[in-house]
């Protein structure tokens, strides 16, 4: 048991630890605020339905908490590959042309329902963005020259569906986060 945990906190080492503590700290503030906005039912016969909201975040905070650990253990280069990024932003623009479907009479709006948990894709799509984006901005770096033609194809390609689906839905402010984050990074990334 004792050798299991040194090697769980040896996997962590590098770490900020501030960073490591201030996560803690607003995960446990979160416990409070969620417990506190109304997650006691005392008319519930279950302990569960009683608690049903805290014990909903808690299994979220442990799922969250398994996936940053996986992620902290895969190497960050990988997302750099352009089929990653390619296949991740379509994976997106799926998901976010998914909400767009009716349902009989009812428009699933903005949210999709998996294994019992609503989604907001948009926000998986921000981060598939945020990495083609980067792969793409990043590339005349690595020695590949990216030219202002070949950005406003990669632009054209990936951003501009992903507004478009966005648009339809519709959902100005993702899309002016969007369209604001990629011409921030654009604009840092002193292409020519």
């Amino acid at each position: 048991m004792r050798r299991r945990f040194r090697q769980m906190v040896g996997a962590l080492e590098g770490t900020d630890l501030k960073l490591v503590l201030a996560v803690g700290g607003m995960l446990v503030y979160g416990l409070f605020m969620v417990y506190g906005a109304g997650s006691f039912n005392r008319h519930s016969a279950s302990l569960v339905g009683s608690y049903y909201l805290i014990t909903k975040h808690m299994i979220m905070i442990v799922a969250g908490l398994a996936v940053g650990l996986l992620m902290f253990r895969l190497d960050y280069h990988a997302f750099r590959h352009p089929a990653v990024a390619w296949s991740l932003l379509i994976v997106g623009d799926i998901l976010v042309g998914m909400t767009l479907v009716t349902r009989g009479d009812r428009v699933i709006n903005r949210w999709i329902n998996v294994m019992g948990f609503s989604l907001q894709p948009v926000e998986l799509a921000k981060i598939a963005l945020i990495l083609f984006v980067a792969g793409r901005v990043g590339s005349g770096r690595s020695g590949l020259p990216t030219t202002g033609r070949d950005m406003a194809v990669a632009l054209a390609c990936g951003v501009a569906p992903l507004v478009v689906l966005l648009g339809l839905q519709p959902n100005f402010g993702n899309v002016l986060t969007l369209v604001a984050v990629t011409v921030v990074m654009v604009l840092v990334s002193d292409l020519p």
